[in-house]
């Protein structure tokens, strides 16, 4: 696919996926890079780069194009395992997010598997929320079903538009600490199954990655 393959995305759609193995296999990824930069200041980009690095080739022109779409987007979900790939240093998590923080990402969520998840924002708040134990079954899909649950949840409440993620860190309602029942609203609710099945699937995973 090259980027005069991709139509115009109609003005109704107010956020654009972005992600796993297609922003690191020429020429998907380099056609999706640019479609990134041309929709940026007009829809509300969500970034998870779901690395596998088996299907890394060049690992600096991957590492720099992922630094581009980071300092741009709005929302960054990463693994804890996508973020000791993305920042290879021997820090604590959170260290690392503020600087990816520094980069540019307003919203940057970070799935722990059977630690649970948490939302990182600019003004430094970090809402948590813990997984659960589960049996697996089969964990094919449960991080794309975690971006749809986040992703609708964010639609019920309202909040996918520019102007509002921009200035998400003003919403003290996804921000506190206390115990309201909106609290965790952005990752746990009726909406957001997907928080759910990410977590808890990796509560009791043995990893069998693709590569």
């Amino acid at each position: 696919v090259n980027i005069s393959d991709i139509l115009d995305i109609p003005e109704f759609i107010s956020t654009l996926y972005f992600g796993g193995i297609s922003l690191c296999v020429e020429p998907a990824a380099n056609a999706y890079e640019k479609l990134f930069h041309q929709e940026v200041n007009k829809k509300i980009t969500f970034l998870d780069p779901n690395i596998r690095k088996g299907f890394v080739i060049d690992e600096a022109s991957y590492r720099y194009r992922l630094e581009k779409m980071i300092s741009s987007c709005d929302i960054l979900k990463v693994s804890d395992e996508d973020l000791n790939w993305i920042i290879p240093l021997d820090i604590d998590i959170k260290s690392k997010v503020n600087q990816i923080i520094k980069l540019g990402a307003k919203i940057i969520i970070v799935t722990k598997g059977a630690k649970g998840a948490s939302a990182f924002f600019e003004n430094e708040y970090e809402i948590k929320v813990p997984a659960e134990s589960v049996d697996i079954i089969d964990t094919v899909g449960a991080g794309d079903t975690f971006n749809a649950g986040f992703l609708a949840k964010l639609s019920q409440l309202d909040l996918l538009s520019k102007e509002k993620i921009n200035n998400f860190g003003d919403y003290e309602d996804f921000i506190s600490t206390t115990q309201s029942p909106i609290n965790h609203s952005l990752l746990s609710g009726p909406l957001n199954m997907g928080t759910v099945s990410y977590t808890h699937l990796r509560a009791h995973e043995t990893r069998h990655d693709l590569v």
